[in-house]
């Protein structure tokens, strides 16, 4: 796994490390939200992309879904613990999914219920 994290753009090896937040898959919105960071230059889509291509991360083209792989979200958790940024993105993520589940409360009764 080094061999492949060391061939990574810097943009791809931000993003890796901080995907292991999500458990369970993310959609783009979640991981823009969510995978952000001062020295991030490239959109987190391109860097996404990259590692798609590179077969670090699932995508599910059909439901608009992405997932990374048991062994490598392992492997990037570890990456995440040792760059002391892991409190930081779990307070993005926990941010993120309940502002969402907030917005979605109200669609929760009525019509939009289904949706």
């Amino acid at each position: 796994m080094d061999w492949s994290y060391d061939l990574l753009e810097p943009d791809e090896r931000r993003l890796l490390d901080q995907l292991p937040v999500f458990r369970g898959g993310f959609d783009l919105p979640a991981c823009e939200a969510v995978c952000t960071g001062k020295d991030v230059e490239a959109p987190v889509f391109t860097s996404l992309t990259g590692l798609v291509e590179k077969s670090l991360v699932v995508a599910d083209t059909d439901r608009g879904r992405y997932r990374i792989l048991e062994t490598v979200r392992r492997y990037a958790e570890e990456k995440l613990g040792l760059s002391g940024t892991e409190d930081e993105v779990a307070d993005r993520h926990a941010r993120y999914y309940t502002e969402l589940a907030e917005a979605a409360g109200p669609q929760l009764d009525g019509p939009e219920q289904g949706t």
